[in-house]
């Protein structure tokens, strides 16, 4: 009991002094979606109990208790994409979300002629980039992805009137502030002026099929207009497909990343403990106060290679690792 105990106790820790690594709003998202406000209360009063527990069945409740808490080891950002372009999709779309927050009304009869206008007054009016982010729970020497982190900057604009980012409900979804709702959709307002909205969900995604969209009010939209210019619904389709293929890069080039990551692990550690074993002594060694300098002088005597021992001390600190734009932590 003790043991079991005193493993999440020092689980918790770990995973706090990571936390202290990344954005605010990251660490509060992840606190959410891991339940450790509730895990803390439940580990205090574990203390508390094991020190007055004199019989068995104590310590079998406890221990039942401990087993339902099932707390990483700890949480690592497994992947990333900085700052690529929003390419909105039609399938992404949904009108009745748009009524829903003031957007007018629409024909349901002409569903794709909105959706094809939408999307050309998205790429003619709407500069947004997209900050991608995966983090992990370690459990031992499983790696699972729990919550991605999207943040959305919108750049600077010429004025614009109705029109709105919905994020879609799904899973769990985390904010960074509160925003009106519309059925399963949250929405901003945007004014033209630079906006970044940031927000976290259980529910994964890839980069390429983010759960949000942008949308005027159907009052702004023209469906005659697009419907009587050829030219117009092929240059469209021209902006579409290359937005396509930029996404695909960008999705592939994350792939890339973490084929990377993985392969270049295995060829330093053909032994999956070995890693595990150098980044717990590590860990022990920063819990007794040595330096960094210190523990890599030791991990040599113990014959680890120069580039083992890189390796492991930058994934520890969290530092990058493998090719740019992808990092990797403990």
């Amino acid at each position: 009991m003790n043991q079991a105990l005193n493993q999440d106790l020092q689980s918790f820790t770990n995973i706090q002094n990571q936390f202290g690594n990344f954005p605010v709003f990251t660490q509060n998202a992840l606190n959410q979606s891991l339940n450790l406000g509730n895990i803390s209360t439940e580990l205090s009063n574990l203390q508390t109990k094991n020190s007055t527990a004199s019989s068995d069945n104590d310590y079998i409740n406890m221990m039942n208790v401990l087993l339902q808490i099932n707390l990483p080891q700890s949480v690592q950002q497994s992947s990333n994409a900085a700052s690529f372009p929003f390419i909105p999709l039609n399938n992404t779309i949904n009108l009745d979300a748009l009524v829903g927050a003031g957007g007018g009304t629409y024909d349901s009869t002409r569903q794709n002629d909105y959706l094809n206008s939408i999307l050309s007054w998205d790429l003619n009016n709407i500069s947004m980039t997209i900050t991608y982010n995966e983090f992990s729970a370690v459990y031992g020497f499983s790696v699972v992805p729990i919550l991605d982190v999207a943040t959305l900057n919108l750049a600077e604009s010429q004025p614009i009137n109705n029109a709105y980012l919905f994020i879609k409900n799904s899973g769990k979804v985390y904010l960074d502030k509160t925003y009106p709702t519309t059925g399963s959709y949250y929405y901003v307002p945007l004014t033209g002026s630079a906006q970044t909205v940031q927000f976290a969900t259980t529910q994964l995604f890839s980069p390429d099929q983010l759960p949000a969209f942008i949308a005027p009010s159907l009052s702004q939209i023209s469906l005659t207009q697009q419907s009587a210019s050829t030219s117009n619904n092929n240059n469209l389709i021209l902006i579409v497909v290359i937005g396509t293929i930029a996404v695909i890069g960008v999705v592939s080039y994350i792939l890339i990343g973490k084929w990377y990551q993985r392969r270049y692990e295995s060829y330093l550690f053909k032994d999956r403990n070995d890693l595990y074993n150098i980044i717990n002594y590590i860990h022990a060694s920063k819990n007794k106060g040595l330096k960094g300098i210190e523990i890599e002088k030791n991990l040599r005597k113990s014959k680890w290679t120069a580039e083992q021992i890189s390796y492991v001390m930058k994934r520890y600190a969290g530092k990058k690792v493998g090719i740019l734009g992808f990092k990797k932590k403990k």
